[in-house]
């Protein structure tokens, strides 16, 4: 089998069996990145799971070139799971603030 077809395969099967979430932890490994670029375009409940678990992984800060390009390939933009990151920002900021504020 040629190496497009089994990840475009990889993907679809990702995609019917919820594995978002594994995949997201997979993204910064080679042969995964295509498949996880490929299986952005199925359904928006897939991309938000995949990007919550990108997030909590860390990859944004570790690998951003790539979440860059899973944002750019992504059919539906998930836009929640960043909601959520930016909020626990800012209530960590808030946190900061009032215990510095407190010194």
């Amino acid at each position: 089998l040629h190496p497009t077809f089994r990840e475009y395969l990889a993907a679809d099967h990702a995609n019917r069996e919820n594995l978002a979430a594994d995949l997201a932890k997979r993204v910064g490994d080679s042969w995964w990145k295509e498949v996880a670029l490929l299986s952005l375009r199925h359904s928006l409940s897939f991309n938000e799971v995949f990007f919550r678990e990108l997030l909590a992984a860390g990859v944004a800060e570790s690998d951003p070139d790539m979440t860059d390009r899973c944002l750019n390939e992504s059919l539906y933009f998930a836009a929640q799971p960043f909601v959520d990151v930016l909020e626990a920002i800012g209530a960590c900021a808030l946190v900061v603030g009032s215990v510095a504020g407190n010194v």
